[in-house]
Order: C-alpha cells, then structure tokens, then sequence
C-alpha cells in the first residue's frame, strides 16, 4: 500500500517506479493511492504554467483534461490493485498492517536473503536509514515517497533493471517522441528550467547565460543543430547570447508546436504536462546533452540518454552526465567542462562526486549512472543473456537439508597455530586486511600493528605478489586511510583504478565470447575470474584475475577451437592444435584439461585477454576432476553487467576451488581469501553437498585442507561437525603447516618437483590413490615424449 508523491511529473514518475520496484523487490502487489476527497483518487498532475498558456500555443496545447500519472503510464510490471477493491478486501478479510514511517527520500531498502557486504551497504547508504521487509501482510508507505531508484535499492541487478526499464510512458507518446527525434536527425541538446529555481537555493548559481555558455563552450560545437529545452522559451532577453552564438538553433515547444501540432493534437491529453513528457523523451536522442542541476526533467532525460547509448554500443565508462553549469558557488564543487568531477575514492559514483548536499538531498537532486549501470561494471548489452542451460535460479537458502550451523568460535589457544601467523609485523597486517569481515578483534590487532614501524614497501610488493592489492586497497580506504603514507596510499589507489578498468574490459571480452558460444549451441560455463568476484566478493573490482577460465563439453572443443580461431585468438601452445585425427586421445590424456588462446584487444598498449577453454576441472593424474557433465547437474546464474551468465553453485566453486588451488600448491593469499570469502558470503552453505561432492571425486582430504588453511589463517566460519571432523585427521594441520611455512618465505615461487610429488602423494587417501599417483606420476614423463 503506497501514498504517491503529489508534485510534477517527473517527481510523480519518480515515487511511481520506487512503489514499482518496493513491490518487485518483496513479492507483494502494489496498491497505489493519492489524496483525493473520493476513494483516495490520484489527483491531476500540477504544472507550472497550469493557469497560463501563451497564445503561441494556445491554438495546440489546451489544460481544460489534465491527466493523473497513471493516465500517461503503460501497463505496470507488476500487479496492481484497486484502492476500492483493496478496501472491500479489507472489510471482508482480517489482515496485518505495518504503518511505516519510513521516508523513501532519506532511506535504503535491504530485500530479504541477499548476501549483504556491511562495507558495501555503508557506502552505499551514505547516512541514509536502512529497512526491510516486514513480517505483515500489508507493508503501507506513506511518508515522504521521493527519490531515484538508483540509490534507493541495495539490490541493483539485471532483473531489477529491466523491471524500471519496463515503467513505460504509454506507447502513443513515445512513438510520437521517436517521430520527431527521427525528424531532428542527430543534435545536441540543452535542458534549462528556470521559473521556481530562480529563486530556488542553491540552483539560482545556475541562471547566469555567462557561466552557461562556459560550459557549453567545452562541450558542445557551435556549428551542428542545437535544441533547446526550457520552460521559458518566450525569455528572449535570457538566451539572447546563448542562442547569438549557436546559431544552428531551435526551440524544442516551437517544432511540436509548428511541426507536429496535427500529431500532438490526436493524444488523449494535449496539455502542459503531455507537452513535456514529450519533450523530454526527445531529448534523450541528443548526442550531446547538458542538463539543470537539481531538476528532476533532467535527471529522468540523463537516464534514458544512457540507455540510448548503450544500446549504441557505447563503452558506458566513457560516458558522463553532463550540466549547464554546477549549481553551486565555484569554490564548492568541483565541476569542469560539464561533469561533476571524481575526488574521492568509493564504489558509488554519489561517494566519488563530493556536493554540498545532505544525504537526503542527493537522493533526489540528479540522478546517478547506477540507474542504468551496474557499479564498477559494464556490458555490450543491455538485454538478458539467454542460457541454454538447466540453470536453478532459485537461492541456495530454499534448497536443501542443511547441516545445524553451530559455526566454529574457536579459541586461537585450543586449535594448532600456523607458523605464518607468527611472522612479522607486516605479514600479520596482510593477513588481518585479508579477513572478509574486519571485527573489533582484528581492528584491535591492526592497532597494534600499526603503532610498530611499518615497511609500506615490503607490504606492497608482497600483497602484488599475493595478488591481494584491490582487496588491500579497499580495507584500508575503509577502515586506515590515515595509517599509510599518502604516497603509497596514491600509489594503491591508481593501482585499484587500474586494475577495475582492465576488469571491466575482460569483463566485457567475456560476455562477448559467452553470446558467440551461445550462438553455436555451445554449453559455456565461466567459472573463477569474474563470476568468482560477483560471488563470493561481491564486487568485480575486488578480485585480481588476468585469465577468462571457461568449462564447456568436450564435445564441443573442435568447435570451440575453430570460433576463437576464427575470432581472430591464437593458439598459445602450438603444438597442441586439435584436429579430428588427434582430438580424442588428446582430450582424454591424463595430464592435460586446458587450452590457452590469446588475442590482443589494444595494439596500442599491447593489452589482451587470455582464454583457458577447460573440460574437466584439473589434470587426472594429481587430483580427480570434476568433468563438465559433473559441473552441468549444479549450475545457477549470476549477474554480470545487468547480463544473466551462468555460473557454478557456491557449493560446487567451493570444492572445485580447493581442488584447482591444490593443484597450484596454494602459492598466493588470494586463493585462501576466495575460500574464506567464499564461506563467508555464503551463510547458509549447503555443507553435505560440498562433503557429497569431495567424496564423489574422493578428494575428502582436498576439501579439508582448504578449509583449515581458510578457519586457521583468516578465520572462515566452519560448521562444529566439520571442524572436528577436520581436526582428527592428522595429515591436515601437517600439510597447511607445510603450505604456511612457505606462503611468505617464497611468495609467488612454485615449490620444487620433489615437494610437489611428496605433496601430492601425502593428500592421497587411501593406498589405491597413492600407487595410481605412482603410476600416473612415471608414465607422465613417457607420454610427453609422444607428440600428442
């Protein structure tokens, strides 16, 4: 049940998509009142001229039928009901109410069972009331309903995006808008509201021609056709100098009104109101546009101006929001050529842009690039990836026996230290930043740690090394931007910037390469790399990767060969080409479950992608691999960029993470912290699917030594039954010693043939595994002497 917000509009439209989305996001239907005197009835929508039409457009645009917001609006995404049919059902059914208090414009909705990052959620409310979901069956909001989607829900996705792209302007007036875009052909455009804002702090910076034409100056060229948008088109006297030097000009009221008046004319409303919801649906087919600081008829125009471009293929990060001027006095802001500018570092474009705002305020003053942009994401399309795959799209939570979570709060003094817990200062700071949670306990630590003389430098390279620096970077910015040298903070700090750029291009290559699969009919499963980030981090940006890991059938590697081929990759080991006289005893080699392909995307700074097209899991002579027929039976989908991929359940990535990382010998940090971050995340793991799926493959003992590195290191919540489970195998604690001693003695170095063989052989359990690895281990040295 939901009190709409009484004002213009785009104010209207506003509160109308946060009722939509508050009803898509708790599974409810929306009930929609206003405050007329009868039945609650929405009442007309207000506008600025609704007692005054110039004799203009006297002739064209009549306010004797002004429409509500649901007379101009399509048919919702959701289900609607009638407030009358609501109040019968009320007086014929005892229901449960929750009158909410809260205020839309200051608050951020947390949907139900979505895994909530406490460091994500605090940049992203930014001060902001936080609230959920209430157990009643009829949730009313009705205090101030006011702001933009895009900061209001802690659940931006594919899903949610295309259920606001869906809250429509009626068919009749959008056709009309594309007609007279079309007829415009490509232009540049300006929105200027003057009236109210003249006197309207802090927007009356902005009603000064000079400081416009500043902007547009740097923005806009003054010889291609230039459209004005305004609300005062009559005020001669205010764009005599902008219009006196864009020359190419026209007046956006004056070519509905001289050139499709006939058109306009034929809508169910012709008046003010209508007359602006088409004109600024015209003016989101601008190149080049620059709005009002503070409108809400901007804001709505920046949105849909960036899902135009998108749907152009335009690469999201080179694209901006611009404005006429800041808004606010110069000193205050910082704002060049049009675009508010980045100054601080955060995962949300409002905690990068620094106005002099309330919180409460920016929730309504612009609009925000999250409205179309997934954060620290982009894509190549703007629609739903379809997968031709059996993929469970329902939570992890609803299915499933679960194992009692009595997760483990073991004293440090009671479980078997691990030596690199005892090295120095800077390898215990590392491994405090690297827990997904930071707590009172490690802030304390960190206290401590920092309070000693700290070597900035050796933390640095070793976090490199550990491929750790973004997940560095970020606890730090978060919780000790003072502790670190400002030139070394500057110095992580680009790094991060970097790093999420060169994510986001991989990120884009990827999707691409999952269309083109799909395409031909190819199964094609991402597995580590980015759906690992989205996963288990949260965030793209915070995992480090350089390789696009792919699994499909290998059925299908002689066409996927020929694809990346065709696409213009090539092959890294030469000798390794497939063929259909060699295909077969190649793919079913024992020591060989990978191809490597590299293409180069930017000649000029020799940037690329390299794509490991995987069949099983791992080499079958160290660790019994999960196939892909296995991995088929437990996939889910995850969000990449507003595009559904596929992706391994947690269940699943957890025990093909363990067996991959203990085929690289557990060499970095990283691979400990996407196994804790991983348990983390996932609260509640399905733990006998996990233990069923090691015992399958029987790699029980792989699986533990995962977990015990994870639990002991950086303190990943393992389920009591387990952990002593865990705990009474002696080999365990014996080889994560191992592991341990060499994490930071030779960071980033492989261990030696001897220490690999004795390691593999040790994680064998039983004597069966361990002749086989006997076996397997010789006849490996005679079949790489076969040219395969």
């Amino acid at each position: 049940m939901y009190k709409n917000y009484e004002s213009g509009f785009n104010n209207q439209l506003m509160s109308l998509e946060l009722a939509v989305g508050l009803a898509y996001l708790t599974n409810r239907k929306l009930v929609y009142y206003g405050s007329g005197e009868k039945n609650q009835s929405l009442k007309p929508i207000p506008g600025v001229y609704s007692d005054y039409i110039s004799a203009k457009r006297k002739n064209v645009v009549s306010n004797h039928r002004i429409p509500n917001i649901f007379d101009l609006m399509d048919e919702l995404p959701i289900e609607l009901v009638d407030y009358l049919q609501f109040k019968e059902a009320l007086e014929t059914k005892k229901m449960t109410i929750h009158h909410s208090e809260v205020k839309l414009v200051n608050s951020v909705f947390v949907p139900d069972k979505i895994y909530v990052n406490p460091n994500s959620l605090s940049e992203f409310a930014d001060g902001r009331q936080i609230f959920q979901d209430v157990n009643a069956e009829v949730l009313h909001i009705h205090q101030c309903n006011l702001g933009y989607y895009s900061r209001c829900f802690y659940s931006l996705n594919s899903s949610l995006y295309e259920i606001m792209e869906a809250v429509n302007p009626q068919k009749n007036y959008r056709d009309l808008a594309a007609e007279i875009s079309k007829n415009l052909n490509k232009f540049n455009g300006i929105h200027i509201r003057l009236t109210d804002f003249r006197s309207f702090l802090p927007q009356r910076y902005h009603s000064d021609p000079e400081k416009i034409l500043k902007t547009l100056r740097a923005i806009i060229p003054t010889e291609e056709l230039f459209v004005i948008c305004t609300d005062e088109p009559e005020n001669k006297e205010f764009f005599s100098k902008i219009i006196s030097e864009y020359k190419n000009h026209i007046f956006l009221d004056d070519i509905i009104v001289n050139d499709f008046s006939s058109q306009f004319k034929t809508l169910p409303f012709t008046d003010e109101v209508t007359l602006g919801l088409i004109c600024n649906l015209v003016m989101s087919h601008s190149q080049i546009f620059a709005g009002t600081p503070g409108s809400s008829f901007t804001g709505m125009i920046h949105r849909n101006w960036l899902r135009n471009k998108i749907k152009e293929n335009i690469n999201p990060l080179t694209l901006d929001f611009k404005y006429i001027t800041s808004g606010f006095e110069e000193t205050k802001v910082a704002f060049k050529d049009g675009s508010f500018l980045e100054t601080k570092p955060g995962l949300f474009s409002w905690n990068r842009i620094e106005l002099p705002l309330h919180t409460e305020t920016k929730s309504w003053y612009r609009e925000w690039v999250e409205s179309v942009i997934l954060p620290h994401t982009t894509t190549i399309k703007q629609q739903k990836f379809q997968v031709n795959l059996p993929v469970n799209l329902f939570p992890i939570w609803e299915t499933g026996k679960r194992i009692q979570q009595k997760i483990t709060n073991l004293n440090k003094t009671t479980a078997k230290e691990i030596d690199a817990y005892d090295k120095n200062n800077e390898n215990k700071l590392l491994l405090c930043y690297a827990h997904n949670l930071i707590d009172n306990k490690a802030t304390d630590q960190i206290s401590k740690l920092l309070s000693e003389d700290i070597d900035w430098k050796y933390i640095i390279q070793t976090a490199q090394q550990h491929r750790i620096l973004p997940l560095l970077y970020h606890k730090l910015k978060n919780h000790d931007p003072g502790a670190i040298p400002e030139s070394i903070f500057k110095e992580l700090q680009d790094y991060f910037y970097n790093n999420t750029h060169r994510t986001l291009f991989l990120t884009q290559e990827l999707l691409r390469l999952l269309d083109i699969f799909q395409q031909n009919n190819i199964i094609a499963i991402p597995f580590k790399g980015q759906t690992l980030a989205v996963t288990a981090y949260g965030n793209l940006s915070l995992r480090m990767f350089g390789d696009l890991d792919i699994l499909v059938q290998k059925q299908d590697m002689l066409k996927v060969q020929e694809l990346l081929t065709t696409d213009g990759y090539v092959l890294q080991r030469k000798n390794n080409h497939l063929t259909q006289a060699n295909h077969k005893r190649y793919l079913n080699s024992q020591y060989v479950y990978d191809e490597w392909y590299w293409k180069t995307l930017d000649h000029n700074s020799k940037f690329g992608a390299r794509v490991e097209i995987h069949w099983i899991t791992n080499p079958q002579h160290t660790i019994f691999p999960l196939n892909s027929e296995d991995l088929l039976q437990n996939i889910e989908s995850v969000s990449l960029g507003g595009v559904d991929v596929p992706s391994l359940s947690p269940e699943t990535l957890l025990v093909v993470l363990c067996l991959n990382y203990t085929k690289d010998h557990w060499t970095q940090l990283k691979m400990i912290c996407d196994i804790a971050t991983l348990i983390d995340s996932h609260k509640n793991m399905n733990w006998e699917k996990v233990i069923a799926q090691a015992n399958r493959v029987r790699r029980q003992r792989t699986l533990f030594l995962g977990l015990y590195l994870a639990h002991n290191l950086l303190d990943a919540p393992i389920p009591l039954e387990i952990w002593q489970t865990i705990q009474a195998n002696s080999e365990i604690p014996s080889l994560a010693k191992q592991i341990s001693q060499r994490l930071f003695a030779n960071c980033g170095c492989d261990p030696s043939l001897v220490e690999k063989t004795l390691f593999n052989f040790r994680l064998r359990e039983t004597l069966q595994d361990k002749l086989l690895y006997i076996i397997f281990s010789v006849a490996k040295i005679v079949e790489q002497q076969t040219n395969i």
